[in-house]
């Protein structure tokens, strides 16, 4: 109810909820249980009020959470979402976006590679996972690409690690 609020109300509520969340991540399936995700990803919208940084790190929990799966994050057009935000931020030097936008891009990359791998499935990635690695990697190498060059070590090894482990997955992809 909340996240309906009138401003400022939204913003402090996924801020709380980021901090919860930290502190006790086994609360993370309960909200996932609640529906969150969904809204969560809604919110990742150059245009929606509630595109924020506490929803950006909203979202990668729940990228991260093995309680939810894959199959939503991709139906959701998570993938695809977080590759315009990190756009928009870069492109536009929304310092305050690049950093928890490129965590959450790894952790879907990662996420979604390391799903394939558990499921034996070599290179059958589920629901097209590899069209969405794909359309992430189209939309944002030069993205990738300028950010490795970026003051921020941390951001430019996160930018490294996107570029690399996209590449050798298609250059894996494209051997067999």
């Amino acid at each position: 109810a909340l996240l309906r609020d009138e401003d400022p109300v939204p913003l402090y509520a996924l801020k709380m909820l980021n901090a919860v969340l930290d502190f006790y991540p086994v609360l993370t399936a309960k909200v996932a249980e609640l529906g969150m995700v969904e809204s969560f990803c809604s919110y990742l919208s150059l245009d929606h009020p509630n595109n924020n940084v506490h929803n950006l790190r909203l979202c990668r929990t729940m990228a991260v959470a093995r309680c939810v799966p894959v199959q939503l994050l991709l139906g959701l057009d998570v993938v695809h979402k977080a590759g315009t935000v990190l756009c928009y931020a870069c492109e536009n030097a929304v310092e305050a976006f690049i950093e928890p936008s490129l965590e959450l891009c790894m952790s879907l990359i990662s996420r979604i590679l390391k799903d394939s791998d558990d499921n034996g499935s070599g290179d059958k990635l589920p629901l097209d996972g590899g069209r969405h690695l794909q359309g992430l990697y189209s939309s944002c190498a030069h993205v990738f690409r300028t950010l490795s060059r970026h003051s921020d070590r941390n951001v430019s090894e996160m930018s490294m690690e996107c570029i690399s482990t996209l590449e050798a997955w298609m250059e894996a992809r494209a051997s067999q």
